[in-house]
């Protein structure tokens, strides 16, 4: 299946929004910082910032061949450590199991590495999100390490996984692939 990212919009808010079930469900997807439930004003809060040449933080929709939105990732740039963080990375549960994940990340890393001067691309996976950790790791991701204990949850913890990929990796591995 064919994919491409396009700019997140307002008219996508629902659809995104209707994904996520559970408060788990939208932990697991945006993080501690996104609430539940979350609102079209929280969502608009971030698209703010994916403004101008070159905005500090880019909210993309991926779309299949009929420009159906089949998922969702976001990248925030940090120009001074060189950085760019992967957040937000979420599927439509239609589409899930279709081997969708890998090209979805791969498309946002190439994204991330469009800008000449980001030498490393993160991302943080909770270390239950087997899944998803492992799809990272197709993608070259690296494991730093772990913040054990970093979120709580309904009378229990979780644990965040910090993943990485240098551009020199990247490109090394992109070749391989």
């Amino acid at each position: 299946m064919s994919l491409r990212l396009r700019k997140f919009e307002k008219s996508n808010f629902a659809q995104l929004k209707n994904w996520f079930k559970s408060e788990e469900d939208v932990l697991l997807w945006a993080g501690e910082s996104m609430p539940y439930p979350f609102e079209s004003i929280d969502l608009r809060m971030l698209m703010k910032d994916h403004r101008g040449p070159r905005p500090v933080r880019e909210i993309w929709a991926v779309c299949d061949a009929l420009e159906t939105v089949i998922g969702h990732v976001q990248i925030t740039y940090n120009e001074r450590t060189q950085q760019a963080v992967l957040g937000r990375i979420g599927l439509d549960p239609a589409v899930r199991g279709q081997k969708l994940a890998l090209p979805m990340v791969k498309m946002a890393v190439d994204k991330a590495f469009e800008r000449a001067d980001i030498n490393r691309v993160e991302l943080r996976v909770y270390d239950h999100n087997a899944a998803a950790s492992h799809v990272y790791e197709k993608a070259g991701f690296v494991l730093e390490g772990t913040r054990r204990k970093s979120t709580p949850i309904r009378g229990t913890y979780w644990n965040t996984n910090i993943m990485s990929i240098l551009r020199e990796e990247y490109a090394a591995f992109d070749k391989r692939t």
